[in-house]
């Protein structure tokens, strides 16, 4: 499945699931989802710049 096929598939259950839910439950969760994004971001962005092997073992050694 190509990578905008399962992003629209993902939005339209979200927004689905946005309809239905509590406001306050779909803000809270919105508001997560965008911090996790943010991180999610940072972290691909940092990776691709030390895309090393030798970074990959420091990052596995720091993070166990």
């Amino acid at each position: 499945m190509p990578p905008r096929t399962a992003t629209a598939i993902i939005w339209l259950i979200a927004i689905a699931w946005a309809a239905t839910a509590p406001p306050t439950v779909v803000a809270v969760t919105l508001i997560g989802a965008h911090i996790f994004g943010i991180y999610l971001q940072f972290i691909i962005c940092i990776l691709s710049i030390f895309k090393t092997f030798g970074f990959y073992l420091f990052l596995i050694y720091v993070l166990f």
